[in-house]
This record gives structure tokens, sequence and C-alpha cells, in this order.
């Protein structure tokens, strides 16, 4: 009887381990190519107190999307950003951060 027992917890113990793999398998694979634009439209969220709150939308702001993603460019070396206030700048910082967060820690 204590075989039987044995070979059913082994059983089990193998399963599980199976289990285990294949939803950590995720966690090894790299995370997929994108740029900070793309990251943004897809995770970014603003809140309530944003003049527009809701899911970012780089179509909304087409300025930002060059900014954003020269930083996964790697012919870049150096951005440097001229405008005017009010033009989303901060944003695209919240943007660029995230994105280095998430995807390139």
């Amino acid at each position: 009887m204590t075989d039987v027992r044995n070979i059913q917890v082994e059983a089990v113990c193998w399963r599980n381990l199976r289990r285990i793999i294949q939803h950590g398998r995720g966690a090894l694979l790299p995370p997929p190519r994108m740029t900070v634009s793309e990251w943004a439209d897809t995770n970014r969220v603003l809140s309530e107190g944003a003049a527009e709150p809701g899911r970012w939308r780089t179509a909304r702001v087409p300025h930002t999307k060059g900014i954003m993603d020269c930083v996964t460019d790697p012919r870049v070396r150096m951005i440097t950003v001229m405008g005017s206030s009010q033009i989303a700048k901060t944003e695209v910082m919240n943007n660029i951060c995230g994105y280095l967060i998430d995807v390139d820690p």
C-alpha cells in the first residue's frame, strides 16, 4: 500500500512541476520588441485628474511619437527636447520611465 501511495504522490508532484514550468516559461522569455509609443498606447492610463483621462493615445499628441521612439533606436546617442510649456513633455518622460521599468529594466 505504501508503494502505491508513493507512486501517486510522485505522479502528483510531476504534474505540479509540469504546470509550474508551463506557467513560468513566460517569465523566461524576453519582453516583446516595441517602441515607447507602442508601450504607452498599450499600457498607459491617465488618471482622472488629467485633461483627458483614460488610455494614453499617441495619436492625440502626434508630436510626442518621435521623441518617445528615439529612446528605443540604437542609433540615437543623445536626445534633446526644446519645446514650449504644456506640450506633454512630462507625459513623454512618464511614458519613457514606464517603458524602461516594464520592458527594459
